[in-house]
C-alpha cells in the first residue's frame, strides 16, 4: 500500500533551521529540497502498490529521490543508505527530519525492479522534460544532438572454458542428466596446468562432451527451448569448431558472459577494446537539456536505434524532432535514409576514408544523372557491371580499363590492382552524393563546430555521474541508471538557465 509523505516535523528535528545557513542556494541539495516535490511525486508511483491492501510503507517520492541523489554523487547503495542516515546534505534535500533513520539498501533494488517492471523507469526524467516542455524550452523544431560512448559491464569476462562450465551448470537445472565431471565443474577452475597446451586441449574435450550430453538429453523435452540449454547451445556454436577445438578469431556476435548474456566486446577505436555496452544520449542544442537516453549492444554501429532514439520523444514533444546533429557515425547512407523516412533530417558529415597517400572514393566524382564516374586523373567510364552490398542489396559497380589505369602516372596512389580501378556506388548513393554538397554550404560550417557540446555532456555522463561503469547486469538496467542519471543532469540544468520552471504551480 503506498504511503504519501508527511511533512509534519518537530522543531527540534526539522533541518530547515541550520541546513541553509550550511548549503550554498545553487547547490544540488538545496534546490532539490526546494524543488524536488515537482519532479518527484508519490501519486506517479501508485502503480507500483495495491490501492488498499498491505502494510504502509516508505513513500515512494523518497526512494526516487535517493536514487536520484545517488547517482548525482555517484555512490553505491551501501553508500546511498548510509548518507541517507548519516548526511545532513540528503536529508535536507529530501525534507527529511534529522532523526530520520533510513531504510535497508534492499528496499532500493526492489524498488529498481518494480520500476521497470512497470514500465515506470522514465518517471523523474520525464518529469522534468514535461515542465522544459511547458515552458517553452524544449520543442520539435529544436535541433538536437546525439552521441555514444562506452560503458564497462557489471559482469566479468569468461573465456571459452569458464564459458562452457557455467552455461552447463545453469543448463543442468533444467535438464535431467548429471554428467561424471559434475561435482568438478561446481568446484570452479578445473586443476590442471593451465600453461599445458595438450592438458588444455584434454580439458576442453571433456567440457564439449559433457556439453553435447546435457543438449542431447534436453533435445525431446521442453527443456530444449528453455533459455539456459539455448545459451549452451549458442556458446558450443559461436567458440568450437567440428573438431572440438576453439575457433580462431571471434565471432560477430560472441557472448562473452553467462552472468550478462546482453555484454559484447566493443572498439572505441582501431586499437582499444572494451567490454559491456553503449550509451546513446541525445541533447537539446540550445538549452543542453539531455532529451532522451539508451542503451545498445557494444558491437553495435553508433548510428543503432538512432531513430527510436528520436521517436521515443514524440509523446513528450507534443511532436517528432525535426533535426538531429550527430558526427560521422549518424551520416552514414543507410543511416540518413532510415532518418528521412522518419521525417527526421540528418545533420553530419560524410566520413572519409581517404589517406594522404592514397586516393579514396570522394575524390571520384560521380554523376549520376549522366550515369558517369571519373577519376582525380580526369579519365571518364560509362562502363559498370551490378554486385551486391553487406545486406545483399543490388549496386552499381564502374569500371575503368586497365590499360588505361595500368599507364597512368597516378596508379600508385589509386588501385593495385592490375584489372583497373573500380568504384562501387552506395545503396543510397545519391543521399551521400547531397549529404556532400551540404556539408561544403556555409550554413552547415558555421552550425556544425556545435555539435561538440554533446561531447561535454556524454563526458559529465560518464565521469561525473558513474555512467562509464554500469552498475547493474543487462542493458534494460543499465538505461535504468542512465535515466537516473540524466534525471540529475537535467535538474541542475534547470535549475541554472531556468529555475523558475521548478517552482510549483500556484
Amino acid at each position: 500500500m503506498i504511503t504519501k509523505r508527511n511533512s509534519t516535523q518537530s522543531l527540534f528535528f526539522d533541518l530547515e533551521c541550520i541546513a541553509p545557513d550550511l548549503l550554498n542556494n545553487d547547490s544540488f541539495y538545496s534546490r532539490m529540497h526546494a524543488y524536488g516535490d515537482v519532479f518527484l511525486k508519490d501519486e506517479d508511483y501508485a502503480p507500483l502498490y495495491s490501492p488498499d491492501t498491505g502494510r504502509p510503507g516508505i513513500p515512494p517520492s523518497i526512494i526516487a529521490g535517493v536514487l536520484i541523489l545517488q547517482r548525482n554523487d555517484e555512490v553505491s547503495d551501501y553508500e546511498a543508505i548510509e548518507k541517507l542516515k548519516y548526511d545532513l546534505r540528503w536529508k535536507y534535500a529530501l525534507n527529511l527530519p534529522l532523526d530520520y533513520e533510513g531504510f535497508d539498501r534492499t528496499v532500493l533494488v526492489k524498488f529498481r525492479s518494480k520500476l521497470i517492471a512497470a514500465g515506470l523507469e522514465r518517471v523523474s526524467f520525464d518529469n522534468l522534460m514535461k515542465l522544459a516542455v511547458e515552458a517553452k524550452i524544449l520543442s520539435p523544431e529544436n535541433i538536437q544532438l546525439a552521441d555514444t560512448s562506452h560503458i564497462l559491464g557489471a559482469a566479468a569476462v569468461q573465456d571459452t572454458y569458464q564459458l562452457i562450465r557455467s552455461a552447463i551448470l545453469g543448463a543442468l537445472k533444467q535438464v535431467d542428466v548429471k554428467p561424471a565431471n559434475l561435482e568438478k565443474y561446481r568446484e570452479g577452475k578445473a586443476d590442471i596446468d593451465w600453461e599445458d597446451r595438450c592438458q588444455r586441449a584434454g580439458h576442453l574435450k571433456e567440457l564439449v562432451a559433457d556439453a553435447r550430453e546435457v543438449l542431447n538429453a534436453a533435445e525431446d523435452t521442453e527443456a530444449k527451448d528453455h533459455e539456459a540449454v539455448k545459451l549452451l547451445r549458442d556458446i558450443l556454436s559461436q567458440d568450437i569448431n567440428d573438431k572440438d577445438e576453439i575457433i580462431k578469431g571471434t565471432a560477430k556476435d560472441r557472448i562473452i558472459s553467462t552472468n550478462d548474456t546482453e555484454m559484447r566486446h566493443g572498439r572505441k577505436s582501431s586499437s582499444k577494446r572494451f567490454d559491456g555496452h553503449k550509451a546513446q544520449i541525445a541533447e537539446d542544442l540550445e538549452s543542453e537539456l539531455i532529451t532522451n537516453v539508451d542503451v545498445i549492444p557494444g558491437n553495435a554501429h553508433d548510428s543503432t536505434g538512432s531513430v527510436e532514439l528520436m521517436t521515443e520523444q514524440e509523446d513528450i514533444l507534443g511532436g517528432r524532432p525535426r533535426t538531429l546533429m550527430g558526427d560521422g557515425a549518424y551520416g552514414t547512407a543507410d543511416n540518413r535514409a532510415d532518418m528521412e523516412e522518419a521525417g527526421i533530417e540528418i545533420i553530419s558529415k560524410v566520413r572519409d576514408d581517404s589517406s594522404p597517400d592514397k586516393y579514396s572514393k570522394s575524390d571520384f566524382k560521380i554523376n549520376l544523372e549522366q550515369n558517369e564516374v571519373t577519376c582525380p586523373a580526369g579519365h571518364i567510364t560509362t562502363k559498370y557491371s551490378y554486385g551486391k552490398d553487406n545486406k545483399k542489396r543490388r549496386v552499381r559497380i564502374y569500371k575503368f580499363k586497365a590499360g588505361l589505369c595500368n599507364e597512368c602516372p597516378h596508379k600508385d596512389k589509386c588501385t593495385k590492382s592490375g584489372k583497373g580501378k573500380a568504384i562501387t556506388l552506395n545503396y543510397h548513393e545519391a543521399k551521400l552524393q547531397k549529404a556532400r554538397q551540404d556539408q561544403q554550404s556555409d550554413e552547415f560550417k558555421a552550425l556544425y563546430p556545435r555539435r561538440s557540446t554533446i561531447e561535454r555532456k556524454v563526458a559529465e555522463m560518464m565521469h561525473r555521474h558513474g555512467c562509464r561503469q554500469a552498475r547493474w547486469i543487462g542493458r534494460v538496467k543499465t538505461k535504468l541508471q542512465l535515466l537516473l542519471a540524466a534525471a540529475a543532469v537535467n535538474f541542475k540544468r534547470l535549475g541554472k538557465i531556468a529555475p523558475q520552471v521548478l517552482v510549483p504551480a500556484g
